[in-house]
């Protein structure tokens, strides 16, 4: 362990595993760093609740309850601006620029926070105001040292895009756009002048909104638009697929004059209220020119329940993908892919896997890092050797919850 100096977080819902119902309840649960420092071949573990608005009203007034009711009420007393927003958790991934560190939520504004490497602490520093924008998307992306991002409106069915200055937060541009159906985008892709999301067949479900489950029904029998907006002429091209799918996260992409082609789990059911999911790992390549979409697939990775994409390029500069695989209730392992073929599989009987990983290269060579837990939720630190595969861990003595994503910091002051 004396490779390693810095830290590692995996950030997600302040939840039991063992009380998680649906979907919606795991998404909504209070955001919590799981982290682990290393320094001078000492490591320190440290479990950080994020201090939100949220955990404030809770402190000051009592915990809300968890319905959709509550929900809507809370939502639209927001937007006549009577309460903060007492939706966002802070649980779902970190973005940092050259300054700061933020934890996102995809209806909510980014909380900056702070680990201090020479502490060795985490703190709350505060909810970030950026002027004209309502919330920030979790998957919101650092490209070309510009900020991507989106935001979502559910109740007029369109998309708003924004580039902002990491150093600010400044608004640099923005571009608004239609959906065809209910816009719920977890991710979204930014190419060479243009981005491109996916208008799955999402639609709100009046029958069952006054009742505990997420008033949204998703229809795959209905076709996907994709879109792709092109930045510089303001323009819209759309493709259409004949069935329902979503997805959670894009892995790797790539675009030419006639084809945009990437890579990611799709589903092709979702339902808000349980957690049955299965991520079918696929090739999607769209001719620009013809205005079609083909999909292809190998048969060896539908044995996988795969998502949760991390990317690197080994030694030889090999582009490789390293994905979670969910099985029996949880993340039994991962995946090694090179586009569409398995080159190892890493799974274990005797761990489950918190969350993403992250890959860190040591004097050029790659590990991955990240925790896991075992069937009494005891919590360990990982790291394998991607050439060798050659596994060891750390007892951390501690009970370890699941998690989103992750992040590796090599050293912070």
């Amino acid at each position: 362990m004396d490779k390693f100096q810095g830290f590692y977080g995996l950030i997600g819902p302040d939840i039991e595993k063992t009380k998680i119902k649906s979907l919606y309840q795991l998404f909504t649960g209070d955001g919590m760093i799981q982290g682990i420092f290393f320094k001078d071949g000492e490591h320190t573990y440290k479990k950080y609740e994020i201090n939100t608005e949220k955990r404030k009203f809770a402190e000051k007034f009592g915990e809300i309850p968890q319905n959709i009711a509550t929900t809507t009420l809370l939502y639209c007393m927001n937007k006549m601006n009577i309460i903060p927003n007492l939706l966002g958790r802070a649980n779902t991934a970190f973005m940092k620029t050259n300054h700061s560190i933020y934890a996102l939520f995809e209806r909510d504004l980014p909380y900056e926070i702070d680990i201090h490497f020479e502490k060795q602490i985490i703190t709350t520093k505060s909810r970030v105001s950026i002027p004209h924008i309502n919330t920030f998307s979790a998957h919101s992306k650092i490209i070309n040292d510009k900020i991507h991002t989106i935001d979502y409106d559910i109740l007029h069915n369109r998309v708003s895009y924004f580039q902002l200055d990491p150093n600010t937060l400044d608004i640099i541009k923005k571009a608004i756009f239609p959906t065809t159906y209910l816009p719920v985008i977890h991710d979204f892709l930014v190419l060479n002048d243009s981005i491109l999301i996916i208008d799955s067949p999402f639609y709100f479900d009046f029958s069952i909104l006054f009742s505990s489950k997420i008033p949204v029904s998703f229809n795959n029998k209905n076709p996907t638009k994709i879109h792709i907006y092109n930045l510089s002429t303001d323009s819209i091209q759309t493709v259409q697929l004949p069935y329902g799918i979503f997805l959670f996260h894009y892995a790797e992409f790539g675009e030419t004059d006639t084809h945009i082609e990437f890579y990611g789990s799709i589903y092709e059911n979702i339902h808000f209220s349980n957690i049955e999911l299965f991520g079918k790992y696929r090739k999607m390549i769209i001719n620009k020119v013809s205005n079609t979409v083909e999909i292809e697939s190998d048969s060896n990775t539908d044995n996988y329940n795969l998502d949760f994409p991390v990317h690197f390029e080994n030694e030889k500069n090999e582009k490789r993908q390293i994905l979670l695989n969910f099985q029996n209730g949880g993340f039994n392992g991962f995946v090694l892919l090179e586009k569409l073929k398995i080159k190892k599989e890493i799974l274990w009987k005797e761990r489950k896997i918190c969350g993403e990983p992250a890959v860190v290269f040591i004097e050029n060579h790659p590990f991955l890092i990240g925790f896991s837990y075992d069937s009494k939720s005891n919590g360990y630190f990982f790291y394998v050797d991607l050439d060798t595969f050659k596994k060891e861990e750390i007892p951390l003595n501690e009970k370890m919850t699941i998690g989103f994503h992750s992040l590796f910091l090599s050293c912070i002051s």
